[in-house]
């Protein structure tokens, strides 16, 4: 059966042109003590390839021993390769991206990240996929004499390229689908200057 599995290859049924293989997502998670959650906006030129955009809050317990309670807001991407099986497609990359952490009674602070991404697409419809996630999220406590903590971030969620979308002129696709990013980013970033400065 792993052997079937693996040699019939599959993909999800999309439709051929470029702009309709675009997935909008909602995801949660949980770390070391606390959970997560977001919105991305993803394309998928290929079976094989996968690039991920969006906006997420993570939570966690205290760390390393001297780490308080911490929320980080983060901003960023992924570049994935994937491997189309028969109901599945798993696949792995970076991630990249800017974060402010906020540590409890303790001010912020904001830095960029380079961190590994391994997740799994499960092909539900045509144009929905469920899927659940891995990478490593850092909590930055603006102290450079001292290593930054960092706890596992795993996420689960649904990726869904809706049909009105898929009938939309290309224009309006576009539109869409940057608009999602830039809105995203636009929240990051409000955020970002709110936690700025409660913590100065």
């Amino acid at each position: 059966m792993v052997a079937c599995l693996v040699a019939r290859t599959a993909h999800a049924d999309g439709d051929e042109r470029p702009g309709d293989r675009f997935f909008f997502g909602l995801y949660g998670g949980m770390t070391s003590g606390g959970g997560a959650g977001g919105y991305e906006v993803s394309a998928w030129p290929d079976d094989y390839i996968g690039i991920l955009a969006g906006t997420s809050v993570v939570t966690a317990g205290p760390l390393a021993g001297e780490v308080p309670d911490s929320t980080s807001f983060d901003f960023g991407g992924a570049f994935v390769g994937a491997v189309p099986l028969r109901y599945v497609q798993p696949y792995a990359g970076v991630w990249g991206g800017f974060v402010r952490s906020t540590l409890a009674g303790n001010g912020t602070d904001f830095h960029s990240d380079w961190h590994p991404l391994v997740g799994m697409n499960a092909y539900v419809a045509r144009n929905l996929r469920l899927y659940v996630q891995w990478r490593p999220a850092t909590v930055h406590r603006g102290m450079d004499t001292l290593p930054d903590p960092e706890t596992d971030l795993y996420t689960f969620g649904v990726r869904w390229s809706p049909e009105a979308f898929h009938s939309a002129r290309s224009v309006n696709k576009v539109d869409l689908v940057w608009g999602s990013v830039v809105l995203s980013c636009a929240v990051w970033g409000f955020i970002n200057l709110m936690q700025y400065g409660s913590g100065n």
